[in-house]
């Protein structure tokens, strides 16, 4: 056997030699890397070691800035892998339990409609089941009614006090009772649960309410919300957290995903033919009954929960009255519905404006709803005249002003804010008070007068602060609110208008952006009706809602509601239109049953009441809520409806299970999960990018010292 003894030179001995030969060429590189050597053999063991961990840990940060503080409506999240209507057992395991669909019935009458909801769950699983749905209504809904079917029994719900009403369904959860309870979480949004739903059973939940029409340019419009936009919630303690109540949270599900479905029917009697119904969003089928009433119906049947269902209608020119008289009469007095259409201006005033354009550009403004922001924003300066003054302010996290001060609408400023507005990217969370202070601060040029538009989707949970700011920072502006999006927080942007002694418009198109853009911009314009007042007849100690009332434009009715120990005489309305006094006397005698005018008024006056904190304390606002609730089986802040069958029906030792029911994402919405905190995610990505470079820097470093 031959044995070789020759063995290879090791690797080392090769390297050292090469470079001895580059050394020897390069004689000043090797005077250098001798000098690095001779620092780095003289560093102590210690603080290699330190560098190293010091590396170590930066590279960690930098990876936890770009994953965990990441913003959460750019992470993958449950709402990607789910169905909606799946219901979430609380520990992130899903079972399949669909919400099949919802059915809308519509009753609209005069100004007012009543409202049908039927929510229809099935639980698919072996266990029994809780579920939980939070969901949408309109703002001002006074929601009236609950009755929950399961299987072939019916459960109807009574109103009482929230925490009795809480503590009825929690017991009979508990004791395995089938059983409803109905809360309000914010005035537009509501939550249902269902306890105890047995393994493959139905279960029907019923609700009603009562809401009055918009009304605009001889227009009826009745919208219904089939979807919620993810609201942003400031962080705690800092200067604009929430302060109405808990944050709103729901599981999500993409719209493509998505398995939630609707079907809608409306009537409409409008007191004679229509001539125009259009239905924003849906394509409809109409017909007239024998009564003269209009029939609609989906064209599709069904349609996907993603977007709102708006219904716009006109009655025949000349058919549309310039005044309403509605009227109640209960026990506890009489009540009454108003509405008068002052007539148009003669004179048209033309107004030097100073305008402000706020523009919301957070995450949930992602996709078209910025496309709708911005091309509503272009609209409304290429409007602007050579008289006026504008600036544009845009807010996520934080805000900023395009111009530190209003300038004049020149060309080229006109210009230069179009390009900016182009640059801008939705991202980062919805703080909308810095904005709104900034934009109500200082005065207008002289001979102005300041009008802020406001472009929003209002995706917000602290509303009472930005109301309270807007009241108290508003002085002799005026604030018009323009809704964006396929399903926005109305609420938010019909009181922050109220609130501002403005108007509100919604786009949910972009098809939509001129027409609606053109009319805001044309009732900017037209003179408005101010100094508006009421005088009712001696003697009828009315109570009147609201009850500072708002200035009028162009196709703006005024609309109160009251509560009178008597109804006769005549009541008088004036104001002063166009800088010339304006009046006009009605008889009270002429009226109208209203059945709802009460249900209407207890509703107008438990939304004063809950934006009384600055007249009312706490507990006195409290108590009357709960006795209005009560008094008009009404769901409010403090009373809710609850539903419990007389005898159990869960036996003892059967599966139990809370669960949690999807919404849809609004159609055009990117964002995934309902947003927290108020870190901008450019800043996050920053703070990551920083961190890489510094470690990396320090690893070239070590590498060089390698000897």
């Amino acid at each position: 056997m031959r044995t070789d003894t020759h063995k290879p030179r090791s690797r080392p001995v090769i390297t050292d030699q090469l470079e001895r030969e580059f050394f020897r060429a390069y004689p000043e590189l090797a005077q250098r890397v001798a000098r690095v050597r001779l620092a780095h053999r003289e560093t102590p063991g210690r603080r290699v070691w330190w560098r190293r961990l010091l590396r170590n840990a930066l590279l960690v940060c930098a990876l936890l800035a770009l994953v965990w503080l990441a913003p959460r409506d750019a992470m993958s999240t449950q709402a990607e892998t789910v169905q909606a209507g799946t219901l979430f057992l609380q520990g992130g395991k899903t079972q399949r339990a669909l919400l099949l669909h919802t059915d809308v019935t519509i009753e609209a009458s005069g100004i007012q409609a009543r409202v049908t909801v039927k929510q229809t769950f099935v639980n698919t699983s072996d266990l029994y089941r809780e579920g939980l749905y939070t969901f949408p209504l309109p703002e001002r809904a006074a929601v009236n009614g609950l009755t929950v079917q399961i299987g072939d029994r019916v459960i109807r719900g009574e109103i009482r006090a929230r925490e009795e009403a809480r503590r009825t369904y929690e017991t009979a959860r508990r004791d395995g009772h089938q059983a409803g309870l109905l809360e309000q979480r914010r005035p537009n949004l509501f939550s249902l649960a269902v306890a105890n739903i047995a393994p493959g059973e139905l279960v029907h939940a019923e609700i009603r309410y009562l809401q009055r029409l918009h009304i605009s340019d001889s227009e009826y419009t009745l919208r219904f919300p089939l979807t919620v936009t993810p609201r942003f919630t400031p962080a705690a303690g800092t200067q604009h957290a929430a302060i109405d109540g808990q944050p709103i949270e729901t599981p999500m599900v993409d719209a493509a995903q998505s398995t939630q479905r609707a079907r809608i029917t409306a009537s409409i009697d409008a007191g004679g033919p229509v001539q125009r119904v259009v239905s924003a969003f849906h394509s409809i089928d109409s017909e007239t009954l024998d009564n003269g009433v209009l029939r609609l119906t989906l064209r599709d049947e069904e349609i996907p929960a993603d977007r709102d269902f708006v219904l716009r209608w006109t009655p025949l020119a000349g058919l549309f009255p310039q005044s309403a008289l509605f009227r109640e009469i209960r026990e506890d007095g009489t009540y009454a519905l108003l509405m008068v259409m002052p007539p148009a201006a003669d004179a048209q005033v033309a107004l030097a404006r100073e305008t402000i354009f706020v523009l919301d550009v957070s995450g949930s403004m992602a996709g078209a709803s910025l496309a709708q922001a911005k091309a509503a924003l272009h609209t409304a300066l290429r409007a602007l005249q050579a008289a006026d003054y504008f600036n544009v302010i845009r807010f996520s996290s934080s805000a900023a002003a395009l111009f530190p001060a209003a300038v004049p609408a020149h060309p080229q400023s006109i210009a230069h804010a179009q390009q900016e507005i182009e640059r801008l990217q939705a991202d980062g969370g919805t703080v909308m008070a810095p904005a709104l202070a900034m934009a109500l601060a200082g005065n207008p040029p002289l001979q102005t007068i300041r009008q802020i538009v406001f472009i929003t989707d209002g995706a917000v949970s602290n509303e009472r602060e930005l109301f309270e700011l807007i009241e108290d920072d508003l002085g002799a502006a005026r604030l018009f609110v323009v809704g964006i999006g396929s399903a926005p927080n109305a609420h938010f942007m019909r009181e922050a208008a109220r609130a501002g002694r403005g108007t509100f418009t919604y786009i949910g198109d972009l098809a939509q952006v001129q027409a609606k853009m053109g009319a805001l911009l044309h009732k900017l314009q037209q003179p408005v009706m101010s100094s508006v007042r009421i005088d009712w007849p001696p003697g009828s100690a009315a109570e009147m809602l609201p009850a500072r009332l708002p200035d009028l434009y162009a196709g703006e009715p005024l609309v109160v509601s009251a509560r009178t120990d008597t109804l006769s005489g005549s009541v008088i309305v004036s104001g002063d239109l166009a800088g010339v006094p304006w009046s006009q006397t009605l008889s009270l005698d002429e009226h109208r049953d209203g059945p709802g005018t009460a249900t209407l008024w207890a509703r107008d006056k438990i939304h004063h009441l809950s934006y009384a904190a600055r007249t009312l304390a706490a507990q006195s606002r409290r108590e009357a809520i709960t006795r209005l609730g009560l008094a008009h089986d009404l769901v409010t802040p403090h009373t809710s409806f609850v539903a419990v069958e007389a005898f159990p029906s869960r036996p003892p030792d059967a599966g139990f299970a809370a669960t949690a029911v999807a919404n849809t994402m609004p159609a055009g919405n990117t964002m995934r999960v309902f947003p927290a905190g108020a870190t901008d995610a450019r800043e996050q990505l920053a703070l990551g990018v920083l961190l890489l470079l510094t470690a990396g820097f320090l690893c070239r470093g070590n590498w060089l010292r390698r000897g």
